[in-house]
C-alpha cells in the first residue's frame, strides 16, 4: 500500500495491537494539524500520527524533515515538516491534559549520506560519519531518554555530551519549532521519529495468518470512514467494533467460574499429588481423574497453581447455560485465546473461522513458551468437565478435537485436564497421559477431611437458619445461633409467601432442613420443641397447625402439608412422618391427631 493506503494499513495494525486498551480513534481531524493521519487513545495516553509512506522505500533526509516550500504565485510559503509537527503538538496539548505522543512514521530509512555544505549536521563535532542517521542514533534518541528520566529544562539538557556535540543541529531545531526552550524540551520528549517502519512480514506469521484478513478489513473500514459524507472524526472503541462487526471479540462466550460449595473439604492427597506432578515435568498435559461428585472441579478451582492460570469449563453446575455451547470448538478456541491474552500475551488477530482461530491459539501458546524462557513465568491452562462434552452435548465440532497437540505445548505451558476418564481426549493426548507422573487419580477423602466437610455442612445449615446434630462445640454453637435467628425470622413472618407464625415457639434445636413454607401456611400457637425435624418438608396451600405441638424427635422427611389442618395435634417421641400427605378433613369428619407410630401404609 502506498500513500493513503499505507497510512490506513499502519492504522489497522495499530488498532489490532491496542484493541484491548483502546478508548477511541480519530481520522482526518482538522484540529490535529499535520498529525491528523490517525489518532487514538490507549491506556490513558493520546497518540497522533503523521505518516510518510513510499512505494519503494528510500532515504529520509535532514531536508525532508526541516525544509518547507517556498512561496509561489498562487501559493504561500509553507514551513517544514518539523515546524508543522511542533504546531500540531501545541494544538493537541491545548485540547486535553492527557499525556500525548506525536509520531512521524515512515517506511523510508534515515539518510546515511555524509552531510556537506551549510547543513547543521556538517558542523557537528561528534566522532564518526556525520549524517542524519548518526544524529538520530547518537543525539536524538539519547536526548529523549534523558527527558523521560526527568530532565525538564533546556539548560540542563544542553550540558549533555549528546547535545553539545550536535549543538548546531539542536539550535536549528529549536529555531524551527518556534517554541520556548523548556517547551522545546517537552516537545522533543513527546515526538517519536520512527523510520524504516515495516509492516508484518508474511514469512514471520503462521499460515494461514488471521491478522491478514483483519488488517484488510480494518484498513478498508478506516478508509471508508474518511470518505463518509457524514465525516465522523471520532469513534469510540465500541462504535468502531460495531462498524467492523467485531462486537463480540472482547467478550467471553461463557463465564468460566466454578461455584465452590460452602460445605467443602479439600482433598489434600490429591492436591499434593497434582502439585508434585506439576513439579516433575517441564510442561505439557496432566490430568486429574475421578468419578462424578468426587470434588475434581472444586479442587481444580481452589488449588494455587504456579504462574498465570487460564480456565475453561466445559460444564458448570447451576449455571444459566451449564451445557449450551461450551463444548463447541469455536467457543473453546475463542474463550481460551481471550483468556491467554488477558494473562498478558499479545494476540495477533482474533480469527474469522476455525482454522484462523487455531492459528491464533497456537501463536499464543508459542508466546507463552517464550514468556517462560525469558521471564520464568509458567502458564497453566485448566480444562475441566471434558467428559460432559461427548456424554451430554452435541457440538457441531467438539472442543476435544481442537485440544492442542502435545508437541504444540512448549516448556512452561501446562494443560491440566479435569475429567472422569481420559478416554474422551485424542489418542495423542492419551499417550502422553499414560505416563504415571502425568495422571492423578482422585483418592478418597481422609477421615479428618470427611469430618471437616460434615462440620462445614452443619455450619452452613446454621447460617440458613437450620439446625441438627453437631460434631463439635463450635458447630453446635453456630447451629444454636442459627436456630435462634431462624426462630426470630419465622416469628416475624419472614418465611416465603404468606406463611404465618403467630405465637409459634421454636425451642432447642428444632430443624427445618430444606423445608418450604409457601402460600398461607399457618402455625397458630404451635410449639416446636426438642429436635423436631422438618427435612425438605413442604408447607403449601392452606396448611394450618393450630395449637399443634411437635415434641421429642418427631421427624417430617419430605412430608407434604397441602391444605392440611392439625388442630391441637400432637407429634412426639420418634415418630417419622415420611412423605405423608395430611389433607383438611371435610366439615362432617372429626379431626384426629396422628398416633405416635403411624402405619406407613396408611
Amino acid at each position: 500500500m502506498v500513500g493513503f493506503g499505507g497510512q490506513f494499513e499502519l492504522a489497522a495494525h495499530v488498532v489490532l495491537a491496542k484493541l484491548r486498551t483502546l478508548e477511541w480513534i480519530r481520522v482526518a481531524d482538522p484540529a490535529a494539524g499535520v498529525a491528523d493521519d490517525f489518532q487514538f487513545k490507549s491506556s490513558q495516553r493520546r497518540h497522533a500520527l503523521q505518516v510518510k509512506w513510499s512505494q519503494l522505500p528510500g532515504s529520509f533526509t535532514w531536508s525532508d524533515l526541516t525544509v518547507g516550500e517556498k512561496a509561489k504565485r498562487d501559493k504561500k510559503a509553507e514551513p517544514g515538516l518539523f515546524a508543522k509537527l511542533a504546531e500540531a503538538w501545541q494544538r493537541l496539548r491545548a485540547t486535553s491534559t492527557a499525556p500525548l505522543t506525536i509520531y512521524l512514521c515512515s517506511n523510508n530509512h534515515p539518510s546515511n549520506a555524509k552531510a556537506t555544505g551549510k547543513s547543521p549536521i556538517a558542523s557537528a563535532t561528534a566522532p564518526g560519519p556525520l549524517s542524519f542517521a548518526a544524529f538520530l542514533h547518537q543525539a536524538y534518541r539519547p536526548a529523549r531518554e534523558a527527558i523521560e528520566s526527568g530532565v525538564a529544562k533546556w539548560t540542563d539538557l544542553a550540558l549533555l555530551p549528546e547535545i553539545e556535540q550536535w549543538s548546531a543541529v539542536w539550535d536549528a531545531l529549536r529555531e524551527l519549532s518556534g517554541l520556548a526552550d523548556d517547551d522545546f524540551v517537552l516537545f522533543v520528549g513527546d515526538l517519536d521519529l520512527v523510520f524504516g517502519l515495516q509492516l508484518a512480514n508474511p514469512l514471520q506469521r503462521p499460515d494461514p495468518a488471521p491478522v491478514d484478513l483483519d488488517v484488510e478489513h480494518l484498513a478498508s473500514t478506516l478508509q471508508k470512514l474518511v470518505a463518509d459524507p457524514a465525516r465522523p472524526v471520532e469513534l469510540t472503541r465500541e462504535q468502531l467494533l460495531d462498524r467492523l462487526g467485531w462486537a463480540d471479540r472482547l467478550q467471553y462466550r461463557h463465564r468460566h467460574l466454578f461455584p465452590v460449595p460452602v460445605a467443602y473439604a479439600r482433598n489434600e492427597a490429591a492436591r499434593e499429588a497434582l502439585e508434585s506432578a506439576l513439579g516433575e515435568v517441564w510442561g505439557g498435559y496432566l490430568a486429574l481423574v475421578g468419578p462424578a461428585g468426587s470434588g475434581k472441579s472444586t479442587l481444580l478451582a481452589t488449588i494455587n497453581f504456579p504462574g498465570l492460570v487460564v480456565r475453561y469449563y466445559a460444564f458448570v453446575p447451576d449455571a444459566p447455560d451449564p451445557l449450551s455451547g461450551r463444548g463447541e470448538a469455536d467457543s473453546f478456541l475463542h474463550d481460551l485465546s481471550l483468556g491467554l491474552e488477558e494473562s498478558g500475551l499479545y494476540r495477533t488477530g482474533v480469527g474469522n473461522d476455525l482454522r484462523s482461530r487455531q492459528a491464533v491459539l497456537l501463536d499464543l501458546l508459542d508466546r507463552a513458551g517464550r514468556r517462560w524462557a525469558t521471564r520464568g513465568e509458567a502458564t497453566v491452562i485448566v480444562l475441566d468437565g471434558l467428559d460432559h462434552v461427548p456424554r451430554e452435548q452435541r457440538p457441531s465440532r467438539s472442543m476435544l478435537e481442537e485440544l492442542p497437540a502435545p508437541a504444540a505445548l512448549p516448556d512452561g505451558v501446562f494443560v491440566v485436564l479435569g475429567t472422569q476418564t481420559v478416554a474422551v481426549v485424542p489418542d495423542a493426548v492419551q499417550a502422553v497421559l499414560a505416563d504415571e507422573h502425568r495422571t492423578v487419580v482422585l483418592p478418597p477423602l481422609a477421615s479428618a477431611e470427611v469430618e471437616q466437610m460434615r462440620c462445614s455442612a452443619v455450619s452452613s445449615r446454621s447460617r440458613l437458619g437450620r439446625a441438627g446434630p453437631t460434631s463439635c462445640r463450635g458447630c453446635s454453637r453456630r447451629v444454636q445461633q442459627g436456630a435462634v435467628r431462624r426462630r426470630r425470622q419465622v416469628q416475624r413472618g419472614a418465611v416465603a409467601g404468606r406463611a404465618g407464625s403467630y405465637r409459634a415457639q421454636f425451642a432447642s434445636v428444632a430443624e427445618f432442613g430444606e423445608a418450604r413454607f409457601s402460600s398461607i401456611a399457618n402455625f397458630g400457637v404451635a410449639q416446636f420443641a426438642s429436635v423436631a425435624e422438618f427435612s425438605e418438608a413442604r408447607f403449601a396451600g392452606d396448611a394450618e397447625f393450630n395449637e399443634a405441638r411437635f415434641d421429642g424427635n418427631a421427624r417430617f422427611d419430605q412430608a407434604q402439608f397441602d391444605a392440611a389442618w392439625f388442630n391441637k395435634a400432637q407429634f412426639s417421641h420418634t415418630a417419622p412422618y415420611e412423605v405423608k400427605p395430611y389433607l383438611r378433613p371435610s366439615s362432617n369428619t372429626p379431626q384426629q391427631a396422628p398416633s405416635d407410630n403411624p402405619d406407613p401404609s396408611a
